[in-house]
């Protein structure tokens, strides 16, 4: 199972390889549908161990939001790991990175705000409001695996 270090190097990387600046926030959403689409595409096996809670900007894993709030709003620009991951789990964020690369932080945001899991996550709260409310992964796969038969 690849840590959410590794998912976060991949995709850092990916950023960087063609150029385009990637942004604490964008990183967090990245990773989220990454563990997502795990669930879904491989029969509920989680890309990595970690929560990903319902906050005002959407779903965060706090071990990553620890790793890189020093950056705020700011791209990220640091060395990266080369990610320790096999052929199934680079597959998932090659296709992760294929549908949500090319959006910028402030679209997934949004994206994820009209998601079933962040707004299951957050029923009854103000927008602004804080909230380390856990996004429950069966209602992720549940509703990922509608939009996929959707699609």
């Amino acid at each position: 199972m690849a840590k959410i270090f590794d998912v976060a190097d991949f995709f850092i990387q990916k950023s960087h390889s063609i150029d385009m600046p990637i942004t604490h926030l964008k990183l967090q959403k990245l990773c989220y549908y990454a563990q997502a689409w795990s669930l879904v595409l491989n029969n509920n096996k989680r890309l990595f161990n970690g929560e990903f809670q319902a906050w005002v900007h959407g779903p965060v894993n706090p071990e990553l939001f620890r790793k890189y709030k020093d950056y705020g709003w700011d791209p990220i620009d640091c060395t990266y790991n080369e990610p320790a991951l096999d052929k199934s789990e680079k597959r998932i964020m090659t296709e992760v990175w294929g549908v949500y690369g090319s959006y910028d932080a402030k679209f997934l945001e949004a994206l994820t705000h009209n998601e079933e899991p962040w707004k299951e996550a957050r029923k009854g709260l103000p927008d602004d409001a804080y909230s380390k409310q856990t996004i429950n992964e069966d209602t992720m796969r549940r509703y990922y695996s509608d939009l996929l038969k959707q699609s």
